[in-house]
């Protein structure tokens, strides 16, 4: 047996069916079920927290190689761009002539 710290989570599919559009959204109202009438034992969430779990082996909160990274993306590097600039300028000129 292997050992995980995985949930699965599995939803039965409804009769919604969507075709080309998501206009109108599913109706989430709960429905009855013939188990959830005919049980005499009342419906319970699972305890999640007392499920058996493995300890895990090492702690993950640091990686030794963080210490190498020197800048994060380009957002460190900053640059002017000199075409953007001048059109801004230009377009902020000739406003300024025109509103006079």
């Amino acid at each position: 047996m292997t050992k995980t710290n995985l949930l699965l989570v599995v939803v039965e599919r409804g009769p919604w069916h969507f075709k080309d559009s998501c206009k109108v959204p599913p109706d989430t109202e709960p429905v009855a079920t013939t188990n959830s009438t005919t049980s005499r034992e009342p419906c319970h969430k699972l305890e999640l927290g007392q499920l058996p779990r493995r300890r895990l082996e090492d702690c993950f909160t640091y990686h030794e190689k963080e210490k190498n990274i020197t800048a994060c993306g380009i957002g460190a590097i900053t640059r002017v761009d000199l075409r953007a600039f001048v059109s801004t300028a230009i377009t902020l000129l000739i406003t300024t002539i025109l509103l006079r």
